[in-house]
């Protein structure tokens, strides 16, 4: 005859944990992103935004990192207040040129360095100036793209 198993409440608490704690879905992820880049490019503070959508703008930072999930009717609201179609938040719709081209921009602007460096270079009034900066670091980028083409 077997013994009946015992259950231990530390064996219900983990497997309450395990089911409970989910990472973010890349999907997720990608929208908030997306959320983040378009509130960049209109100058807009999380503050301003979370008011628009009837949040607080800890909210807006939570769908931004992903952490919490943009629901369908949120989703369609945030596309409204950018003029954007739900499908840009998944990359739908778009070429496939244009969703690498726009991979490659939301991953820069959506980085710190990326949005430091944007947020500077917008305060910067002068066109000649930006010009040079253009200039510089498309320079940069081309010297950075031999180098690993010759690697």
């Amino acid at each position: 005859m077997t013994e009946p198993s015992i259950l231990r409440v530390s064996d219900l608490v983990e497997s309450h944990k395990e089911q409970t704690t989910r990472r973010p879905h890349e999907d997720d992820i990608e929208a908030g992103r997306r959320m983040r880049v378009l509130r960049n490019m209109r100058k807009m503070t999380q503050t301003e935004l979370g008011r628009r959508m009837g949040v607080t703008f800890q909210q807006c930072q939570k769908y931004e990192s992903g952490a919490n999930r943009l629901s369908a009717s949120r989703l369609k609201q945030v596309a409204g207040i950018f003029g954007v179609s739900v499908g840009y938040f998944f990359g739908e719709g778009e070429t496939p040129e244009r969703m690498n081209e726009m991979e490659e921009l939301i991953k820069a602007v959506g980085s710190s360095d990326g949005h430091v460096l944007n947020k500077s270079f917008s305060k910067i009034q002068d066109k000649r100036v930006r010009r040079q900066i253009v200039n510089l670091v498309r320079a940069l980028a081309n010297e950075c793209e031999e180098m690993e083409d010759a690697a």
